[in-house]
């Protein structure tokens, strides 16, 4: 599939969807949408952020940070999806660059960098799908 496909099928699989939380399964960062078609998983396992405007309120290297048990991460996942709950976040665009650079954007100037940094070609960098149905889509292709 070429970058430009790619990103047509994530875009039209996010279409119409809300940021609704945020968590994690060890080391990978995990972004929870939901949308007329169901709920949508962004699993990601490569260099991450999440940004608001020019300040990045979350990011993978978060996860290194620990805290009497917990990481900055997870703090910082629950007060954004605590924030999240109590308001509406609609995607606005998505853009798959080359090597698999993934932005996702979302309404108050929220955005998803995603940058896969391996060049070992069997590492998932990123996936996205929809939970108990339909295709996973991501980067590297060969190994979703």
């Amino acid at each position: 599939m070429t970058t430009e496909a790619l990103e047509t099928s994530v875009r039209r699989l996010l279409h119409d969807t809300q940021l609704r939380s945020i968590s994690r399964t060890l080391d990978m960062g995990e972004f929870h949408a939901t949308g007329p078609t169901g709920d949508i998983a962004i699993h990601i396992q490569c260099p991450f952020r999440l940004v608001r405007g020019t300040s990045i309120v979350l990011g993978s290297a978060d996860l290194n940070s620990s805290r009497e048990g917990a990481t900055f991460y997870d703090d910082r996942a629950t007060q954004i999806t605590e924030l999240l709950a109590k308001s509406t976040v609609p995607m606005t665009d998505v853009t798959v660059g080359n090597a698999g650079a993934l932005a996702i954007s979302w309404r108050d100037d929220l955005r998803l960098e995603v940058l896969p940094t391996s060049s070992a070609v069997d590492t998932e960098a990123w996936r996205i799908f929809r939970r108990n149905s339909g295709p996973h889509l991501g980067y590297p292709e060969h190994v979703i």
